[in-house]
């Protein structure tokens, strides 16, 4: 599969060590731009790399989405490209963004949160993108989502955006439990976000990983300045912890 890599130069080490991983999974990787020409030559040959790809996958980072940045550039030919990004671009949050100022095209997807090896997780990611098996039965858009790779298996928390909140949570792309957020309880904890407090709001199934039976779990969290997932796997967290 050809593969796109789109990422800021401070975060080139990271990026090399995605290549490597994800050519020894038999990908052809276009990440490498030093050897490229600056100037028009330099526009059309990403833009003939991103248009002959097959996915994107992109590195998130607050300078990423600076004004400017070339990485925006190489985010709107993908989105001319294609309308939507489902199994189309992989977003990899190397460090936390706030989500209003991730692009609605980007949170259209999966944003993958590395929990252990990030080129590992990438490569095993990118993997299941390709083999489409077990794909999710329902996409949240313009909504809340988290993502991370425990003991090799994908877990996923969505949320809908409507006043009243739709939750899934996935596990290898399959929904083990569907939740619903009142619409009157969506209020009140926005009133206590005004006071300072974070409240929180889960989701929870059991599962099976790695043969074992494990308790899976999503607690939406709200803050005065963002929204957001932690997922936990039998209480331990396996997603970045966020302030």
């Amino acid at each position: 599969m050809k593969i796109f890599l789109s990422y800021r130069s401070s975060q080139g080490e990271t990026a090399e060590h995605i290549f490597h991983a994800l050519a020894s999974y038999g990908h052809d990787v276009f990440w490498d731009r030093s050897k490229l020409v600056a100037g028009k030559q330099f526009h059309r040959a990403i833009k003939e790399a991103i248009s002959s790809s097959d996915i994107m996958v992109f590195l998130l980072t607050p300078d990423a989405l600076l004004p400017g940045a070339y990485t925006l550039t190489e985010l709107q030919i993908a989105r001319s490209l294609w309308s939507h990004p489902e199994g189309r671009v992989l977003t990899v949050e190397l460090s936390p963004v706030p989500l209003r100022q991730i692009p609605p095209y980007l949170r259209a997807t999966t944003i993958l949160k590395p929990e252990g090896n990030v080129a590992a997780d990438v490569a095993f990611a990118v993997d299941r993108l390709k083999s489409g098996s077990k794909r999710p039965v329902a996409t949240a858009i313009r909504g809340i989502i988290a993502a991370t790779v425990h003991r090799g298996a994908m877990i996923e928390a969505r949320a809908s955006r409507p006043v009243t909140m739709k939750v899934q949570l996935l596990v290898d792309g399959e929904v083990v439990a569907l939740a619903q957020r009142p619409w009157l309880t969506s209020i009140a904890k926005s009133v206590w976000t005004w006071f300072g407090i974070k409240p929180r709001w889960s989701v929870s199934a059991t599962s099976t990983i790695d043969g074992k039976v494990v308790n899976v779990r999503a607690d939406f969290v709200t803050t005065f300045w963002d929204e957001f997932f932690l997922i936990y796997v039998d209480d331990k967290l396996v997603t970045p912890a966020r302030s």
